[in-house]
């Protein structure tokens, strides 16, 4: 899950200094953001794709389903951000207000309000962090585009 504006707009600004941004993201709330009114939800993660895709980001899309590409399809649970290739930024938690602890947007800033118990660890060591970007390779590699997924949005 990718709803915190706050993470949203670190992406952006990471892309307006050409600093390529990828995400590999599941496509379940991508379409039922679509059948609960499109991407113009407030704080859904189809609204944080569209977001980083607009600005120029690369987001592609594990199908839980496999009907555009099939042997493609699987439920994706991973929650990581890789910045650099040298920090590794893991946990259980979402990437949501709620799980990163940082409260609710108002539209002026952030309420201070604590959230779920989540563990989240930054990860230097080489070896590790050269691991899990080539299983973030092995996921885009797997995933589809935007222009491949069945919703074409």
């Amino acid at each position: 899950r990718l709803t915190t504006n706050l993470v949203t707009r670190l992406f952006i600004d990471r892309i307006k200094r050409n600093v390529p941004v990828s995400l590999v993201m599941d496509d379940d709330t991508y379409l039922y953001s679509i059948d609960a009114g499109g991407f113009d939800v407030t704080d859904s993660d189809a609204n944080s794709m569209k977001k980083v895709r607009n600005a120029g980001g690369d987001v592609a899309f594990i199908q839980t389903n496999e009907e555009a590409k099939p042997g493609k399809g699987h439920l994706h649970h991973n929650k990581y951000i890789i910045a650099d290739d040298k920090y590794l930024f893991q946990g259980a938690g979402n990437f949501t207000g709620k799980a990163l602890n940082m409260g609710w947007e108002d539209g002026k800033g952030y309420i201070p309000a604590f959230g779920n118990y989540e563990q989240f660890y930054i990860i230097k060591d080489a070896g590790i962090v050269k691991a899990y970007v080539n299983a973030f390779a092995e996921l885009r590699a797997r995933a589809s585009t935007s222009s491949e997924h069945p919703v074409q949005q």
